[in-house]
C-alpha cells in the first residue's frame, strides 16, 4: 500500500509561497514531507510529540538564518496530514 501525504490548505499555500520566495528552504521542507510520506512510523519523523493534540513536530532550520520553520502533522487513519507549516512558534528565539 502506498501512503499519500495530504496537506491542509494553509500549509499547502505556504509551501507554494516558499518555493517562490525561499526555494532552498522549501526544498528542505519538501525533503521532510517526503520522509513523512515514505514512512510516517519512522522514528526520524516522530521525534517530538505535542500533546494533547497528538501532533508530531519537525523543525526545519533556515540556513539563511531568517526564520526556522515548523511542520506539524498527524495521522488521519493511516494517512499523514500536514496541519501547519510556518514560522517556528514553539522554539524560543530569545538570546
Amino acid at each position: 500500500m502506498v501512503t499519500v501525504l495530504e496537506m491542509d490548505p494553509e500549509p499547502h499555500d505556504e509551501l507554494v509561497r516558499l518555493y517562490d520566495a525561499q526555494p532552498a528552504l522549501a526544498d528542505r521542507i519538501d525533503h521532510w514531507l517526503d520522509r513523512i510520506e515514505a514512512d510516517p512510523t519512522d522514528a526520524g519523523v516522530r521525534r517530538r510529540l505535542i500533546r494533547p493534540a497528538s501532533l508530531w513536530a519537525i523543525i526545519v532550520v533556515d540556513s539563511a538564518g531568517e526564520q526556522d520553520y515548523l511542520i506539524l502533522w498527524d495521522l488521519d487513519g493511516e494517512v499523514p496530514v500536514i496541519r501547519y507549516l510556518g514560522p517556528d512558534v514553539l522554539r524560543s528565539h530569545d538570546g
